[in-house]
């Protein structure tokens, strides 16, 4: 009866909830700990019907392709400063919640003084990224900006699935190609700005970039789509390809500013929302008080971004070194989303979780095996 348990809990669509707590109480061990893991493996219909879900992100950003020639310049200027200020930046500042959830920060016994050398060392982090970003790219532009666009293309197709896939960063890469390559001049005017007499040589590597991602997409798609290994792959498929085909007539459609807006804000920042707000929210309360908690968060990096601006109308620094900055400032996020905090919390989870002896009696033996659930 005990191992019949065990497999329920394990095959059943609510393993890691209330039978994680009940499983250990019936065979006479403490409960497991609760655990939130940085992805877990869920359909797309979690929350939402699939169809909907499939369509809104692409339905969208179609929207906005085609309300934006319509705009006046200042009006769109106007929107997009807006868009970024509300939606964009704010998705980045979840990252307070996550590195207090990481260091264990979170809960009404947590101390201030903990939260607050939580908060320093989060601080610090962020500024040794950025300073030691800006140094590279300033010093090795050409290898900086192709690492930079590599990292970028893993972190926005891994906001557009539930679970790591190589699929996806492929779908990242195609995403930046198709916003660079639409406006060719204007953002090689961007890449003078790094790489100066180099900026040919760069574009001409998000060619073969965006090449690269394309292929790489339609072949793991396809391979994805015919191999059938979960039952929601087909539906991520399509998602994903209409996703790229709405960003493309976004592109054709709009200047370079309205096109990287529309995709950051309404594709890739509001994934990212409805991700945290599903890890940390807790509801609809939950997920307004994370939201107001961003705002801390999102004020220091505008107050960083309008002491970059004065400092370039002062001539303190160069146009150069203001947009290394910019880029520079967002890598903390992606570093700490996509890399730092699922290794520690895949080191933590293995740490508490794995038995540090052999099992001595049949109820360790059913523990060890509700150990490897898939959280």
């Amino acid at each position: 009866g005990d191992l019949h348990v065990a497999e329920v809990v394990a095959s059943g669509p609510h393993r890691g909830c209330l039978g994680m707590k009940l499983l250990p109480r019936a065979l006479g061990a403490a409960p497991f700990p609760q655990l939130r893991p940085h992805a877990v493996a869920q359909p797309l219909s979690a929350g939402m019907h699939p169809t909907l879900e499939a369509l809104a992100p692409a339905g969208m950003l179609t929207l906005s392709g085609a309300v934006g020639p319509f705009l006046p310049s200042s009006a769109q200027l106007c929107a997009a400063a807006v868009l970024l200020t509300l939606v964009g930046l704010p998705h980045g500042a979840t990252d307070r919640r996550l590195a207090l959830s990481i260091k264990g920060c979170i809960g009404s016994s947590t101390s201030a003084g903990r939260v607050d050398r939580c908060m320093g060392e989060l601080l610090l982090y962020y500024a040794s990224v950025v300073a030691a970003a800006c140094m590279a790219i300033e010093v090795f532009p050409l290898t900086a900006m192709a690492a930079f666009l590599v990292v970028s293309a893993h972190h926005w197709g891994q906001s557009h699935g539930s679970r790591p896939s190589i699929r996806r960063t492929f779908l990242g890469a195609s995403i930046i190609a198709s916003i660079v390559l639409s406006h060719k001049s204007a953002s090689l005017h961007l890449l003078q700005l790094l790489c100066g007499a180099k900026s040919n040589v760069l574009l001409q590597g998000v060619q073969i970039y965006g090449l690269v991602g394309a292929a790489g997409y339609a072949l793991l798609s396809a391979a994805a789509v015919l191999r059938r290994s979960v039952s929601w792959t087909a539906r991520d498929v399509l998602k994903e390809c209409l996703l790229l085909a709405a960003v493309c007539f976004v592109c054709l459609r709009n200047n370079l500013l309205w096109s990287f807006t529309s995709y950051f804000c309404i594709g890739h920042s509001l994934e990212a929302w409805r991700e945290a707000a599903q890890r940390f929210g807790h509801g609809r309360r939950g997920g307004r008080l994370l939201y107001l908690e961003t705002m801390g968060f999102t004020s220091l990096f505008l107050i960083g971004i309008g002491g970059g601006v004065a400092a370039y109308l002062f001539g303190v620094c160069t146009p150069s070194c203001c947009f290394a900055a910019l880029l520079a400032a967002s890598l903390p996020h992606v570093l700490l989303h996509d890399w730092i905090a699922p290794a520690l919390q895949s080191w933590h989870s293995k740490r508490v979780l794995s038995p540090p002896h052999q099992p001595s009696n049949q109820n360790e033996t059913y523990l060890q095996a509700a150990n490897q659930i898939d959280w």
